[in-house]
């Protein structure tokens, strides 16, 4: 099984094949509220935190510099599913935390499932436990939201067990807060390859949202 390194490549593509990588994290998230950048285009939020807009909400000071129409949702509760971008990231978790292996499928874009499946086919219960065990404990943070396309951060340490190398992020707003828009931060994240921290990429699909998995 091979993965991308990262937080980014848990969130959307656990598993490309079968082999011997693995990926993990670790943290937590605090805070709830929501606030939005001014007319954000989507977003069903209403497990991360909040629509988006709210009376008396107050934006964080990066919100700006992601650009007009850009919906920043603060951590908060979530509930695994398809319903906003940091529920799949909740769903991802609760899958592996219940060694619902096949439940990650669920996760992935539609087009993405059937290979999903299959790939999850050739590797043992064991081998998937053990490749997975430490992202377990990865919870969302903030998320970002333009039109179809979301970034979800996350706190952690995630581990790529084929080199022992790890990525730790303890910020909530980590990357998201860097001062760049959001069309960038989005293709940074997607194309993400390396051992360094990205957000997470998810995208809206018939009205769900999904880990994105294209790598575009």
């Amino acid at each position: 099984m091979s993965v991308r390194n990262g937080l980014v490549a848990c969130g959307i593509a656990v598993l490309v094949a079968a082999g011997a990588a693995a990926c993990g994290s670790s943290g937590g998230a605090a805070s709830t509220g929501a606030a939005s950048t001014g007319g954000g285009s989507n977003g069903g939020a209403s497990s991360a935190g909040g629509s988006g807009t709210s009376a008396g909400s107050s934006l964080p000071s990066w919100a700006k510099s992601l650009g007009a129409g850009v919906q920043v949702i603060a951590p908060g509760a979530t509930a695994a599913g398809n319903s906003t971008p940091a529920d799949v990231v909740t769903g991802l978790v609760d899958a592996i935390k219940a060694k619902n292996y096949p439940g990650i499928c669920q996760y992935y874009e539609p087009s993405q499932q059937a290979s999903c499946k299959s790939d999850l086919s050739q590797a043992t219960a064991a081998e998937l436990g053990t490749a997975l065990a430490d992202f377990a404990t990865v919870k969302p943070t903030y998320t970002v939201i333009d039109g179809s396309q979301a970034l979800v951060g996350a706190t952690g340490t995630v581990c790529d067990q084929s080199d022992g190398k790890c990525s730790t992020n303890s910020d909530p707003a980590a990357i998201l807060d860097s001062g760049k828009p959001f069309s960038q931060l989005w293709q940074t994240a997607v194309n993400s390859t390396g051992d360094a921290y990205q957000p997470i990429p998810v995208v809206k699909v018939n009205g769900q949202w999904y880990g994105e998995s294209s790598g575009s």
